[in-house]
């Protein structure tokens, strides 16, 4: 038995209407709820929100930059410390972080870096980390560049020591406070240059002392053939 034809057109009706709803709240209610979940996954506490700002301030204290290609890595917290001391120390002297010179190429050419770099003092600073001492998977992708790594840090050593640039590095497991810090620079630096320092003093001060001709001293000398410190010629016998 067929239904009446007005219950039929009341069912399509209704069919219509829901659908129209159906597709009313899908294209209106999704934008919402993007909006909802964007807001949800982007909020954070208002204390975590200030530690973010100040983490981001302090880091940008100290910008990155690059040198013919090379980009320096984000600094950590401990060579960031280092900085902090020894530019104290050195308040009025020009210096230099992640500085990449000419002179200074490993095997392949390419440019090493020296993290803290006074170019007027002759004096350069590295902070080591743990790998820097020991193969750790996470900073090195094979052992291969571990002792990659190690070359290099040889490298920067034997070269600074060849431009009469002293190289101080402080390690991972160093206590990072100025009195060890000022320690290293006394031992390292500061005494070594007094001591050379002396040296050419005692150098120069023995030129002065030392006679560089004999003019200076044939007037004190004796005559060969009469042995006098004038020539007497009346007992030049035979002469």
């Amino acid at each position: 038995m067929k239904k009446p034809i007005f219950k039929q057109f009341i069912e399509w009706i209704f069919s219509a209407v829901f659908i129209g709803v159906y597709f009313v709240l899908l294209f209106n209610a999704f934008p919402i709820v993007i909006l909802i979940t964007i807001y949800v996954l982007s909020y954070e506490p208002k204390k975590t929100r200030k530690n973010s700002q100040k983490a981001r301030r302090k880091y940008n204290k100290y910008p990155k930059k690059s040198y013919q290609g090379y980009k320096s890595p984000k600094r950590s917290k401990g060579e960031n410390q280092m900085y902090e001391i020894v530019k104290n120390k050195f308040p009025s002297e020009l210096v230099l972080r992640n500085e990449r010179p000419s002179w200074l190429k490993n095997e392949k050419g390419n440019n090493l870096e020296l993290d803290v770099y006074f170019p007027n003092l002759k004096l350069a600073f590295e902070y080591h980390g743990r790998q820097h001492k020991e193969y750790t998977s996470f900073f090195h992708s094979s052992f291969n560049d571990f002792e990659r790594q190690r070359s290099n840090d040889e490298i920067k050593l034997r070269k600074c020591k060849l431009r009469g640039i002293t190289l101080i590095i402080i390690w991972f497991d160093d206590p990072l406070s100025k009195s060890f810090i000022n320690k290293k620079i006394n031992e390292k630096y500061i005494s070594k240059k007094n001591v050379t320092s002396h040296k050419e003093n005692n150098v120069i001060e023995l030129k002065i002392e030392t006679p560089t001709n004999m003019s200076e001293t044939t007037t004190n000398l004796p005559c060969i053939t009469c042995g006098f410190s004038k020539c007497n010629l009346e007992y030049h016998f035979g002469a």
